[in-house]
């Protein structure tokens, strides 16, 4: 049987064996990594600890995970994606195009990194004021996050 990989995006960063690449590393990953006189990093995975040799990629996987992965295989795995600023407007219209259904019928998140929009959509199946609430406290969070950007 063959199987093709699902169309996923994910952040990663190259490690270049430098102090400064060290630091943004740790940055990544949320804590100070171990490092040897070779210039090669610990990166905590979900097994053990991996290496990463200078021009290494490190990627941080859909569950939060993060791990190495060669240069070679990064390139022939990975292609960068141009992230754009969306306003309201838009995302609400995209929203309808990938989901099919009214924006109101959904629950809305949304996260502003390196000054573009992901916004994450779920069918929301609870009624009643609480759910309602829920609701309107999301679609708030997501009207000051996009203030912030315009």
């Amino acid at each position: 049987m063959k199987f093709r990989k699902k169309p996923v995006v994910i952040d990663a960063i190259q490690y270049v064996g430098t102090i400064e690449s060290y630091k943004e590393i740790c940055d990544f990953v949320g804590k100070k990594l171990d490092a040897r006189r070779d210039k090669v990093i610990l990166i905590p995975t979900l097994e053990s600890p991996h290496e990463a040799n200078s021009n290494d990629w490190i990627i941080k996987g859909v569950k939060g995970e993060f791990y190495p992965c060669k240069p070679d295989i990064f390139e022939q795995t990975y292609e960068k994606v141009e992230e754009t600023k969306m306003n309201e407007n838009e995302a609400k219209e995209e929203a309808r195009e990938k989901k099919g259904v009214l924006l109101d019928s959904l629950t809305v998140g949304s996260a502003v990194k390196e000054g573009a929009w992901k916004v994450y959509f779920n069918v929301e199946e609870e009624t009643g004021k609480e759910a309602k609430e829920t609701r309107a406290y999301k679609m708030l969070q997501l009207k000051k996050a996009i203030e912030k950007l315009i």
